[in-house]
């Protein structure tokens, strides 16, 4: 398998977003960044020790990194020695608390990082920390850099910025780079609200898989519905939807309330099973209480509710089948109405 940097840049921009924001200027406090590079394939060019920085600077393409008046230069480079680890669920695990040992070094660089500059890590935001070290490092990862850098040719080293290149046995390599976003340009364009979805989307089907080939889908669709929701709401919403009494319950808030809640303990604990290996015994401590899965779910159901609403509004309607979630491969869809627009939710599980 080679470096899945599709899913270590989801995973890096989800965090850039769950990230608190800076207090002056209300976006995230911090840039993560992914960049895609290469370098000669270990058989040809083993690393006993850090490559010259010329061949760093090429490898880990750069100095561009945050952009064309972000860049940063190469002024230090450590070789981190680390036991060859699990090539399989490493996100996953390293999530939940157990991670091999060159992911629970890129968890501890991570969070010094993050906390020297925006304090303690919430609840949410530690299991994505873990799961970006885990991704970042599984399966081919034969090297690991720890790169120092500086904002200009010979300047002085930024201690408040974190630049990891790691490179796969074929020559595959891919840096993430973390700084504080007062200190680069800001984004062109923030990621928009269907972007977000499709992250959530993405990060939902790593942990939840019905058999060794088949992860559970999710797939969202949203459009305008045109319609006058009034006292008959219900009623007018069924009829244009083709909706049929007992295909769709209708859920008021403490009932929606009652399928989610049901709902997170169904896929919590079918991703735990990804979060375990036949090395974990009996004696194991409990299963972690922040999983993954839980705030990834609780963000698709949030920024679809923001964009059939186009605010954080609760949505008119929610209709519901399949729900809570049981995983028994017959499918379901969570319907949310807005004034102008539905969103569905449509979670495929079979096998």
């Amino acid at each position: 398998m080679a470096i899945e940097e599709h899913l270590i840049r989801t995973t890096a921009r989800l965090l850039e977003q769950w990230l608190p924001p800076d207090s002056r200027t209300d976006v995230s406090a911090w840039r993560v960044q992914v960049i895609g590079g290469s370098a000669p394939r270990v058989f040809d060019e083993d690393w006993e020790s850090p490559p010259p920085l010329t061949k760093i600077t090429e490898y880990g393409l750069f100095p561009e990194t945050f952009g064309a008046d972000g860049n940063r230069f190469p002024i230090e480079a450590e070789l981190m020695e680390f036991e060859e680890g699990l090539d399989y669920y490493c996100g996953q695990r390293a999530s939940a608390g157990r991670p091999d040992e060159i992911a629970a070094y890129v968890i501890e660089a991570l969070t010094e990082t993050l906390e020297a500059g925006s304090g303690p890590l919430d609840r949410r935001v530690r299991p994505l920390v873990g799961f970006l070290a885990g991704v970042l490092t599984e399966w081919a990862c034969e090297h690991l850099l720890r790169i120092h850098v500086a904002a200009e040719p010979g300047g002085a080293r930024l201690d408040d910025e974190l630049h990891l290149l790691i490179r796969d046995h074929d020559g595959k390599a891919c840096r993430l780079s973390v700084a504080p976003s007062t200190a680069v340009p800001p984004v062109d364009e923030p990621a928009g609200l269907d972007t977000r979805i499709t992250w959530d989307r993405t990060l939902l089907s790593e942990f939840l898989w019905m058999n060794n080939n088949n992860p559970v889908g999710f797939e969202v669709t949203v459009e305008p519905h045109g319609l006058v929701l009034d006292t008959s709401a219900d009623a007018t919403f069924r009829t244009w939807k083709g909706f049929k009494d007992d295909d769709f319950r209708l859920l008021d808030g403490v009932a929606l309330a009652t399928v989610l809640a049901e709902t997170e303990q169904a896929a919590a604990n079918m991703a735990l099973s990804v979060c375990l290996s036949e090395d974990d015994s009996s004696d194991d401590p409990q299963p972690p209480v922040d999983q993954l899965v839980i705030p990834v779910l609780r963000d698709l159901i949030d920024t679809v509710t923001k964009r059939v609403s186009d605010s954080d509004e609760k949505p008119l309607l929610v209709f519901s089948s399949g729900w809570p979630l049981e995983f028994r491969g017959e499918g379901a869809q969570l319907v949310l109405v807005g004034p102008e627009k539905v969103g569905v939710i449509d979670v495929d599980d079979s096998c």
